[in-house]
């Protein structure tokens, strides 16, 4: 079409210089008409290779490529293990090898401490099992040497929810009060760059014994940007606030899919019992 309309352009060129002053009126009318139509045809874009674009991806360059669907969460997810933070109340069994004086059970106090032979007061407070670890370590290694040092969660007290997925700091969190959904995110430590913020998934019930909890999906994104202060639910006793990362269509789908290696995951990385 294009090579048409330069040829025609080429053999009445001069009629459109001299229009104003021409006898053959039809030419100008021909020559006003392809211009009116060239000025307002899309030019075609290219892509990479040179070749223009068509078919249903119209005038977009490459078109948006198809991709394999994001995985749920990162692959390696289900082995990491799940840290528990240590709250008051707790029952903590710690160990030091072949020392079975320096071995018991002891329950941490409303202040977050605990008073242990040796070593005094240690602030455990809000420490993973394993900063305790190392935390006792260190201290021990004062009076032993390289003393080796357990500490095994024996029972915890208090409301807990689990936060799992795309967060910085999965795990277990204890809470006094109420707890509203972005403040565990956050002592999770917020989202990681792969989050979808926007598919936020609250597992509400016992999903060992009950395989149809409640499923409540939140558009998180949405509190920091829209201020949207209605989905930052107030949170349940051992709820599950699992962070995709990928985009969350059906809740009931999506809990099919991550069910079974969810509950295989919370038995065996936690002392929950069914």
């Amino acid at each position: 079409m294009i090579y048409c309309i330069r040829k025609l352009l080429k053999k009445w060129g001069n009629a459109v210089i001299i229009a104003p002053e021409m006898k053959d009126k039809n030419k100008f009318i021909v020559v006003s008409f392809i211009l009116y139509l060239l000025a307002f045809l899309p030019a075609p874009i290219f892509s990479e290779e040179g070749q223009a674009q068509s078919g249903n991806k119209g005038y977009l360059a490459g078109g948006p490529k198809e991709t394999e669907p994001s995985p749920i969460v990162d692959e390696e997810f289900w082995t990491r293990p799940l840290e528990y933070y240590i709250g008051t109340g707790d029952v903590i069994e710690i160990s030091v090898w072949d020392i079975s004086e320096l071995s018991k059970e002891i329950t941490v106090r409303p202040d977050g401490k605990i008073s242990y032979p040796l070593i005094g007061e240690v602030d455990v407070y809000g420490l993973s099992m394993s900063q305790l670890d190392d935390e006792l370590t260190k201290r021990f290694s004062v009076y032993i040497r390289h003393p080796q040092v357990t500490a095994i969660l024996k029972k915890f007290e208090g409301k807990s929810v689990f936060v799992l997925g795309e967060v910085r700091s999965p795990g277990i969190y204890k809470y006094g009060g109420q707890m509203r959904l972005i403040e565990v995110i956050s002592a999770a430590g917020g989202f990681t760059l792969n989050a979808a913020p926007r598919s936020v998934l609250v597992i509400r019930g016992d999903i060992v014994r009950n395989k149809n909890p409640q499923l409540i999906k939140i558009d998180a994104a949405s509190i920091y940007s829209k201020a949207r202060l209605g989905n930052n639910i107030l949170l349940q006793p051992n709820d599950i606030i699992f962070v995709s990362r990928s985009f969350i269509a059906n809740a009931t789908d999506f809990f099919t899919k991550i069910s079974t290696p969810l509950t295989t995951y919370l038995l065996t990385k936690t002392i929950l019992n069914p």
